[in-house]
């Protein structure tokens, strides 16, 4: 992982609320994310050339499983979430859920990664969101 997002420059994160910096991005699937106004475009795009190559984050019936922002700790810690400043976003945590060997497609993957985002899956396996 990366340096946390305060020494990044984003400011501090939980316990502070930073709702004011959030907006929401919406896949055309009808999904929702709050995340930090200033790397909203890049999510737009993300989530819009992910749904054109043909996955939808949302389908009929679907529970609403794709999450952003959160203040909150690193579950078990104490360390502020990357959810606490809006950079973080979970898609379809009921069909991938945390500690779970399941993954998305690699191609998902790729493409957010090729933008700066980190994957959860990748973590290790005690740690693996």
């Amino acid at each position: 992982m990366s340096l946390p997002a305060n020494l990044r420059g984003w400011g501090p994160g939980w316990p502070t609320n930073r709702a004011a910096d959030m907006v929401t991005v919406r896949a055309r699937s009808g999904a929702s994310w709050q995340v930090h106004k200033g790397i909203a475009p890049l999510v737009q795009f993300l989530v819009d050339e992910t749904e054109r190559r043909g996955y939808l984050f949302h389908h009929p019936g679907d529970v609403h499983d794709d999450w952003g922002y959160a203040n909150r700790a690193i579950r078990g810690t104490r360390t502020p979430s990357n959810h606490s400043w809006g950079l973080a976003l979970d898609v379809d945590a009921t069909k991938y859920p945390q500690f779970s060997s399941k993954r998305l497609p690699q191609w998902i993957v790729d493409l957010w990664k090729h933008y700066g985002f980190e994957y959860g899956g990748d973590y290790s396996p005690s740690r693996r969101d």
